[in-house]
This record gives C-alpha cells, structure tokens and sequence, in this order.
C-alpha cells in the first residue's frame, strides 16, 4: 500500500511542479547574480534594494521621507507578481503532495519501525509548517508591492518589506534543510531488495547531502549553489521515486 501511495504522491508533485513551470514568469532579468529560476531567486532576496529590483520597479526618494512614490508601475512588475503570486499559491497543493510523498516513501523504507518513522514524520512536518510560512512572507511582499502607486508607510516600503524578509530567511532556510534530512534519514533503514531501489536510494542520500552543503554554502555566498540545491533535492525525488516503482517486499 505505501508503495501505491509513494507513487500516487509522486505523481501529483510532478503534475504541480508542470503547472508551477508553465504559469511562472520568464524572463526575470533583476534576479541577483547566480540565479536562474524566478521563485528560487524570489525565496532568496535579502534586502528591499533586492525585492525592487527583481520586480522591475524603480522608485522615486525625497529628501523628507524614506521613499515618496514609485516612478512607474510597468506591466512588467504586475506580470512578475502575478505569476510568482500563482505559484505561492500553486504551492499549497505542492507542499501537500511532497509531504505525502516523504511520509509514504518513510514507510516504505522503515516499515513498521516507528521509531525511525517518526524522524521521517518530524522532518516532513516541519518542512511543511515552514514552507506555509514561507509563502505567507512571500505572499506578504508581493501584497506591499501592490500598493507601490499609493505607496505610505502604512501600506508599503522599504521597512515593511524588510520585516517580512527579515521572516522569510529562517523560514526559508529551515524548509530547505528539513526535506534533505528527511531523505537523508533513509541511510538508516534496511537494504532494499531490488537492486534498482538500492541505487536509487543510494543516490537520494547523496542528492541530500549535497543539498545540505549547498545550502550552508549558500547562506554565506548566494551563487548558483542555491540553484544547485534546489536541483539536488529535486533529484532526491525523483531518485526516491524510482526507489518506490521498483521496491520489492521481503521473501
């Protein structure tokens, strides 16, 4: 049964992860340097400086208050917030269907061990509480970019923008760091019997782990290793996926 439910969980990620790709923005030219993927980038902005220059506006300072108004809000700010916005919110569904995944794939590893379940059950509750926060920040910015034309203190600017990314930067690196251990967790359970499920779970660990020193890395040096963490716990995924199709009951 925790097979069917891996490989159904596995499923709906995939299709989400489809969906997430064709509704998100392209062509996002004030990413920060090292950066490729649009909501990657979005997850990892530090400063306001950051946030108005991914979203493409630029803003207008006067001499007796922090920020007076936008110059212009361009279709290219609005086209970047609604397809990021689409995303976050694409990713209610995506969390759900990756915490399922980790949880069936946990069973299917560990059994009746509930012990070690329980880690699994740990990892995967906290990524996903951590990540629904993480949108909530993200969500929080882009609503503070809306008000940009009738910009006040109250509404919008560099202060507030800043208290929500002064959240998102543990909620984001917390997230990141619960969905490798959860696969890395598996070094702990029985050798599967298929040989294919083996290598397959061998290289989900090593996916994880490469992850987790990515992201050490990247939270001192943002660069393209953020990018590489994130492809490293897609590939846990994946690997755990096909460590699911092709496991074996015990004889």
């Amino acid at each position: 049964m925790s097979k069917k439910l891996t490989i159904l969980a596995g499923i709906a990620l995939l299709a989400i992860t489809i969906m997430m790709a064709l509704v998100g923005p392209q062509n996002v030219t004030g990413m920060p340097d090292g950066f490729s993927t649009p909501i990657m980038a979005f997850e990892f902005l530090r400063t306001p400086e950051e946030v108005y220059s991914m979203f493409a506006i630029q803003i207008e300072r006067s001499a007796s208050s922090a920020v007076a108004s936008c110059e212009a809000f361009t279709s290219e700010a609005s086209y970047i917030i609604s397809g990021l916005d689409t995303i976050n919110h694409l990713d209610s569904g995506y969390i759900l269907a990756y915490t399922a995944f980790i949880v069936f794939l946990g069973s299917l590893r560990f059994g009746r061990d509930r012990k070690k379940l329980a880690v699994v059950w740990v990892f995967a509750l906290i990524a996903m509480v951590f990540d629904l926060l993480e949108n909530i920040a993200l969500l929080g910015i882009t609503e503070a970019l809306r008000y940009c034309l009738a910009w006040s203190t109250e509404k919008n600017g560099p202060a507030i923008i800043e208290n929500w990314l002064h959240l998102l930067i543990p909620f984001t690196h917390i997230k990141w760091a619960a969905i490798p251990l959860a696969f890395l967790w598996g070094i702990r359970g029985e050798k599967p019997v298929s040989k294919v499920s083996y290598i397959a779970r061998q290289a989900s660990i090593a996916f994880a782990l490469f992850a987790l020193v990515f992201l050490v890395i990247g939270m001192f040096h943002r660069s393209v290793v953020n990018e590489l963490m994130g492809l490293c716990v897609a590939l846990c995924f994946l690997s755990g996926f096909i460590e699911a199709i092709f496991h074996k009951e015990a004889s």
